[in-house]
């Protein structure tokens, strides 16, 4: 199903947890970095509100072994989901003791188009790493249950952990595996105190980590609301749309189209009384609750099912913590595992279980073509937004994500000037849009700015910049392109104030440093350009731009020892 992605890049998240992350990208020696700093701090600097530090070691070590090859994050991707799909139908076999229920919901899972961003975009190992240790957990401490073996306790614990610190969306199995005990086993409560404390410590470990790392438990960062509307939203409306939100959930699920990478502002309107998804919502928890209440001592299974479903899914409505986006095909991951167990155990209260099972094949064959048909969409980041604009037709974000690769991969790889001016007025159409959607989006307004610099219309680029900058001072990368603009037009020491600002708000960004430095040599302040020069080579140690503006401004200061060095590395760079 997933050959389709092993020669695709990096896409989308892949940007700043991997490819552009400095600490992935120091390999081995970035690994301490990543176990100190919040998940995203080596691309944007930024204290961040997640900490899953072990998938990104991971990045870090096959960066190690093969700089820049997304090849080898797609093939692990690829393995983990096979092997995660293979350890579900052993959990449900154990839980069930039934091949049907653990191979039909099993295959369901596996085949579901919705979870093509996960097994296609290569950060999406969080959260196939984190559910393949939680069932793991899992399955080891069922078995423990029947040979009273502690060694599985610690392994479960030790499992449970890593899965913890690879994502910590599987907090919720810390009610979900005691409730299989409780209603699949009959287990007492004295019975539940072993596999609960096994799974308890880890959490408890993580948190604490994260609270001393983060400064917090909890995030201490409020989410965008271009990212999440629902930061804005009353405790009524929000309750009523994380209603919504189920129902667009199973919607989802059930027929996996049209799909998306993102459902900013305003793809997903604030839920009212009349709408589709909201009562679709608040049916399936009305039949829900029903269907608990009636089953769960006769049919405990289909009991478990239902609210494996609604544990998963709960951290992802909004409901209870708000989160760092509305809606995501991502967060499903987990909680598609009790849907599918629950559609099959519905199909065979109704189907003769040879029927259930062609049905369920059947079934799966269509959603695994809908998934080697989504596949290729997720070869590129601009690709992903190409094929996906059109069913974000009312995304801010998306208009503003596919103008920006229209000018990134289209208009800077232009063939010609007419092609190139083609394309930027195509990438402004989209940033114009995305303003249109949310007027006081103000990164579009930046673009708009790049566009007319790109264009060659430097002043216009700066008026633009400097309407843009009024509204959010502290976007460094509207500072560091208003100071090209203010190059390019040879106000330098205006340019030099823009990027000491950019490098005020981030000390690491490696583009303003090398360029403030650049600034300085070209009016003649040796000595300030090799203090900026040298920030950016040591964030950036094989740019071969840096190592050749150190050794010309060592040159100009007569340090002809400094110069020969990095002229020499330059050198051996270059043939490298």
């Amino acid at each position: 199903i997933y050959s389709n992605t092993l020669s695709h890049g990096f896409v989308l998240d892949d940007v700043s947890v991997i490819s552009e992350n400095r600490y992935v990208n120091a390999g081995v020696s970035g690994i301490p970095e990543i176990w100190k700093n919040s998940y995203r701090d080596g691309y944007w600097n930024d204290s961040g509100t997640l900490y899953r530090p072990v998938t990104q070691t991971i990045f870090a070590l096959l960066w190690e072994v093969s700089p820049n090859n997304p090849a080898l994050g797609h093939w692990l991707n690829v393995l983990l989901y096979a092997g995660l799909s293979w350890l579900l139908f052993s959990l449900f076999k154990s839980l069930t003791k039934n091949d049907l229920i653990a191979f039909s919901s099993s295959l369901l899972f596996t085949t579901t188009a919705i979870h093509t961003e996960v097994v296609a975009n290569i950060k999406s190992l969080d959260e196939i790493l984190s559910l393949l240790c939680a069932l793991s957990a899992w399955l080891l401490l069922w078995k423990n249950q029947e040979s009273k073996d502690k060694r599985l306790l610690i392994w479960a614990s030790l499992l449970f952990l890593i899965g913890m610190f690879s994502k910590e969306g599987i907090i919720s199995f810390l009610v979900i595996i005691p409730l299989s005990f409780f209603l699949l086993k009959k287990s007492s409560f004295k019975e539940l105190i072993s596999p609960l404390i096994a799974i308890a410590i880890p959490v408890g470990i993580y948190l604490l980590t994260r609270s001393m790392v983060l400064g917090g438990i909890t995030a201490s960062v409020k989410a965008s609301t271009i990212d999440n509307p629902m930061v804005n939203y009353s405790i009524i409306e929000r309750f009523m749309t994380a209603i919504k939100l189920i129902g667009l959930y199973a919607e989802k699920l059930i027929l996996p189209v049209p799909l998306a990478y993102e459902y900013a502002f305003d793809t997903i309107t604030k839920a009212s009384f009349g709408d589709v998804h909201f009562l679709l919502g608040f049916g399936i928890i009305g039949a829900s609750i029903f269907g608990i209440a009636k089953t769960w001592k006769s049919k405990p299974l289909l009991a478990f099912g239902i609210l494996f479903s609604f544990l998963s899914i709960g951290l992802y409505t909004n409901s209870v913590v708000l989160i760092g986006a509305m809606f995501a095909e991502r967060f499903a991951f987990a909680a598609s595992l009790g849907f599918y167990l629950t559609l099959t155990l519905l199909l065979l209260q109704y189907l003769k279980p040879n029927v259930t099972l062609l049905f369920t094949v059947v079934i799966s064959v269509l959603f695994a073509g809908l998934s080697i048909q989504r596949n290729p969409a997720w070869k590129s980041s601009f690709s992903l937004y190409e094929a996906d604009i059109e069913t974000l037709e009312s995304s801010c974000k998306a208009h503003y994500n596919y103008g920006l690769e229209l000018m990134k991969q289209k208009a800077a790889n232009a063939k010609n000037p007419q092609e190139k001016q083609k394309y930027l007025a195509l990438a402004s159409a989209q940033f114009e849009k995305a303003l249109e959607i949310k007027p006081g989006y103000q990164l579009p307004k930046s673009q708009l700015a790049l566009v007319q610099y790109r264009m060659g219309n430097y002043p216009k680029a700066i008026e633009l910049y400097e309407e843009a900058l009024a509204q959010n001072t502290s976007d460094d990368a509207s500072w560091n392109n208003l100071a090209g603009a203010y190059v390019s037009t040879q106000q330098y020491q205006k340019a030099i104030d823009a990027y000491q600002k950019a490098i005020e708000i981030n000390p690491n960004y490696i583009d303003a440093l090398g360029n403030c430095g650049a600034v300085y040599g070209m009016i003649g302040n040796h000595e300030q350009a090799i203090v900026y020069l040298e920030r950016a080579h040591q964030l950036a140690p094989r740019n071969l731009t840096y190592i050749q503006y150190l050794g010309m401004s060592h040159d100009a200061l007569g340090n002809y020892t400094q110069a020969k060095e990095y002229s020499e590395l330059y050198g051996r760079l270059q043939k490298k």
